[in-house]
C-alpha cells in the first residue's frame, strides 16, 4: 500500500538537503536563498533584504557563506532589473572566483538591455573571458559605445 507523498518525504528531504558534496550543499541552500530574498523582498530598492532578520537567520543557521549571499542577491536584482545596485554586488572583489561561468550572461545581460555603465565596470573589475568571437563582438561595442 503506497501512499503519497510518503509519510516519510520529509526526512528524506531533510537527509538529501544536508547530504552530498559540501559544495553542493551551500548550491542548494543558495537557491532556498533565492527564495526567501524573492518573499521577504519589498518593493524599496534601497531596502537591503539580507538584512530581514528572516534571512539573516536563514544564513545564519545554514551557515551560507557572505559571499554567496552577495552573489545570490546580486542575481536577484538582475533577475528583477535593479542593474546598479546588481552590478555594485556582482563586482564586489570577495566574490572573485565564484562564478566564472556566469560573468558572459551577466555582461550579455547589461547589453542586451543597453545598460553600458554597468557593462563597463563589470568589464573593468571582473575582467570576464571571451571564448567565443560573439562574446568579443559585445565587448568591443560596449566599449565603443562608452567611448573607449
Amino acid at each position: 500500500n503506497l501512499s503519497y507523498p510518503p509519510p516519510d518525504l520529509i526526512q528524506h528531504l531533510i537527509k538529501l538537503f544536508k547530504g552530498g558534496d559540501p559544495d553542493f550543499v551551500v548550491k542548494k541552500r543558495c537557491i532556498v536563498l533565492y527564495t526567501l530574498i524573492d518573499a521577504f523582498a519589498t518593493t524599496d530598492i534601497h531596502h537591503n533584504v539580507l538584512e530581514d532578520s528572516n534571512v539573516a537567520m536563514f544564513c545564519d543557521q545554514f551557515m551560507i557563506p557572505e559571499s554567496h549571499q552577495k552573489l545570490v542577491y546580486g542575481f536577484w536584482l538582475l533577475d528583477k532589473q535593479h542593474f546598479l545596485p546588481a552590478v555594485g554586488y556582482l563586482t564586489d572583489p570577495n566574490l572573485s572566483g565564484l562564478f566564472q561561468d556566469w560573468s558572459r550572461k551577466i555582461l550579455r545581460t547589461f547589453y542586451d538591455f543597453r545598460i553600458f555603465d554597468c557593462a563597463l565596470k563589470f568589464i573593468r573589475v571582473k575582467n570576464p573571458s571571451l571564448p567565443t568571437i560573439e562574446d568579443v563582438v559585445v565587448q568591443m561595442k560596449i566599449l565603443l559605445h562608452c567611448g573607449l
